[in-house]
């Protein structure tokens, strides 16, 4: 799946078919509730089309780098993550024990006030999100 929108998004294809699975339409909705993509849409029962989006006729994504596989695992503690730089540009996305969430946000002072206190255990880094500024 995410081989597939690498692909698109490298070639500033305007959208793109990829095969539907519980795990897509979880990372499309997030993609899409971050503002990463304008959406998608369920053609049939295996086929998800995957809409970017454009500012300025310019794709919004710049690249998209995979960094765990289903046999390589990346895991990152709290403070290994703090040592990331805070480019909001570079955008890491961690499968923690509360859903999938953005390094920026996990990082900012808005997730300690989400989650009452500080999640410090880390998570997977599942891949990055490099976007326009």
């Amino acid at each position: 799946m995410m081989g597939r929108i690498k692909e698109a998004i490298q070639l500033s294809r305007p959208s793109v078919d990829i095969v539907r699975s519980l795990q897509c339409i979880a990372v499309l909705d997030f993609l899409y509730t971050n503002n990463f993509i304008l959406g998608y849409s369920i053609v049939n029962e295996d086929i998800v089309t995957v809409y970017f989006r454009y500012v300025l006729g310019v794709p919004y994504i710049l690249a998209l780098n995979l960094i765990s596989t289903p046999g390589r695992m990346v895991s990152l503690t709290y403070r290994e993550l703090r040592k990331i730089s805070r480019d909001t540009t570079n955008i890491v996305i961690l499968s923690t024990k509360r859903g999938l969430v953005r390094s920026d946000i996990l990082l900012s002072k808005d997730f300690e006030s989400l989650s009452g206190e500080m999640e410090k255990n880390g998570g997977i880094m599942l891949f990055s999100v490099q976007v326009r500024a």
